[in-house]
C-alpha cells in the first residue's frame, strides 16, 4: 500500500504553514521506502527554504528514500523525523486525543492521525 503526506514548513511571523513536499510510502514484508519531491508551486515562490541543504536541496528532481525496516525507524528522512514529536510527545498528543490504548505508530502515520 502505498501512502501519502506533504511535509509542511511555518515560518516565522506566519499563520499557517506552507505545503512544501510530498512524501510518498510503501511498506512490504517489514520494510519501507519512498519518495520525497519538492512541489513545484513552492520551488517557484519568492524565497523557498530547503528542508535540508545538504541532503535535500531545493530541487525539482524527486529524492529517493532507501528500502529501510520498518522497526528501525522506517523510511522518513532522519531531518523530518528529527522534526516529529519523540515517544513522549506523541503518548501526550494521543491522550489529549481521548485514544484509549497505548499503540506504537510509526512517526507519519501519528502525524496523519493526530491531525486529521
Amino acid at each position: 500500500m502505498i501512502r501519502e503526506m506533504y511535509a509542511g514548513l511555518l515560518v516565522p511571523g506566519q499563520q499557517t504553514a506552507d505545503a512544501v513536499a510530498l512524501i510518498k510510502f510503501e511498506q512490504h514484508n517489514g520494510f519501507e521506502e519512498g519518495t520525497l519531491a519538492y512541489g513545484r508551486q513552492y520551488l517557484s515562490c519568492a524565497h523557498p527554504i530547503a528542508l535540508n541543504p545538504a541532503y535535500l536541496p531545493l530541487s525539482p528532481e524527486v529524492f529517493a528514500m532507501p528500502r529501510t525496516r520498518t522497526r528501525d525507524g522506517g523510511a522518513l528522512h532522519l531531518t523530518l523525523q528529527n522534526a516529529l514529536p519523540d515517544a513522549w510527545g506523541r503518548l501526550a498528543s494521543l491522550t489529549n486525543l481521548s485514544w484509549r490504548c497505548c499503540v506504537t505508530l510509526p512517526y507519519y502515520s501519528y502525524c496523519l492521525r493526530s491531525h486529521a
